[in-house]
């Protein structure tokens, strides 16, 4: 088992109850370590024990939307409804999504975009901020992050 839900650290959080989880292995990538505490789920619907993902210390993931893969979702971020996190992306900042929104592959997301209704971005992209007509600005991305620790 990667972490389990602690029932008795909750938040009411937009009407739903959220817990924290914590670590009861190791994921060295992340910085993350046995007894760590992170970030907030309505429940182990939401985060895969499979894999290296994770949610840092202050994100929230609740309602369906769920962290697979190595995905990792930090910083202020928040998923919700059905979105999805998996591959090796990266979520952080104050990001925010919702609805049926998907990154995967090397996405990393960040700032403070937001993310909806059925955007999909895969492969290589970096995400930030959202122009006014409503769509992501999107460009390649050069280089991972080396520092994921929330």
């Amino acid at each position: 088992m990667k972490y389990r839900v602690v029932n008795d650290v909750t938040m009411h959080y937009h009407g739903h109850v959220l817990h924290r989880i914590r670590a009861m292995k190791d994921i060295p990538e992340y910085g993350v370590k046995v007894g760590d505490l992170g970030g907030w789920v309505e429940g182990s619907h939401n985060l895969s024990q499979d894999g290296r993902c994770w949610i840092g210390r202050d994100a929230r993931v609740y309602e369906r939307a769920y962290v697979d893969e190595d995905a990792r979702v930090f910083g202020n971020a928040e998923l919700r409804g059905t979105a999805l996190a998996d591959g090796q992306s990266a979520v952080f900042g104050n990001t925010l999504m919702t609805e049926r929104s998907h990154v995967g592959g090397h996405v990393i997301v960040y700032g403070h975009a937001r993310l909806s209704g059925d955007e999909w971005y895969h492969h290589f992209e970096s995400i930030s901020d959202k122009r006014r007509t409503g769509k992501p600005v999107a460009v390649k991305a050069s280089s991972g992050l080396s520092d994921c620790k929330a």
